[in-house]
């Protein structure tokens, strides 16, 4: 099989357990026996959505309830 190119929607699915989707898991799969590329505006369109993901757990997680309520 030749190169296909993947695009940050896709590869974000590989870093967060609940974007994954069965073609996702499938295309990192058939990484093992192939190459892909990725358009000039990978890095860009990747890197917001990883630092707002980022954000918003560390928000999430110091914004706690108190367990004893």
């Amino acid at each position: 099989m030749g190169p296909f190119v993947v695009d940050a929607s896709l590869t974000l699915s590989w870093c967060f357990e609940d974007e994954a989707t069965q073609y996702s898991r499938s295309v990192l799969t058939t990484l093992q026996t192939t190459y892909a590329v990725v358009p000039a505006l990978f890095y860009g369109h990747s890197r917001l959505p990883t630092l707002l993901r980022w954000q918003n757990a560390a928000y999430a997680s110091h914004n706690k309830a108190p367990q004893n309520f």
